[in-house]
């Protein structure tokens, strides 16, 4: 299924853009973590602006388009 509307389509890119961004940096700090090496600051924030806007834009994507 595709979005129908332009809202759709631009949640629907946030999902794309935030999805493997999220999990790079997530990966990124489980790794640093498991080695007891120093977490980058970059992949915290990552992590931490990104996970939300996947959450959000996947709810707000069901509502809109119904998926």
């Amino acid at each position: 299924m595709t979005p129908q509307t332009l809202t759709g389509w631009i949640l629907f890119a946030a999902l794309w853009l935030s999805g493997p961004i999220t999990g790079y940096a997530a990966l990124n700090l489980a790794a640093a973590r498991w080695e007891r090496d120093a977490m980058k600051r970059r992949d915290v924030l990552a992590a931490s602006i990104l996970a939300p806007l996947l959450l959000v834009s996947a709810l707000l994507l069901m509502f809109v388009d119904g998926l």
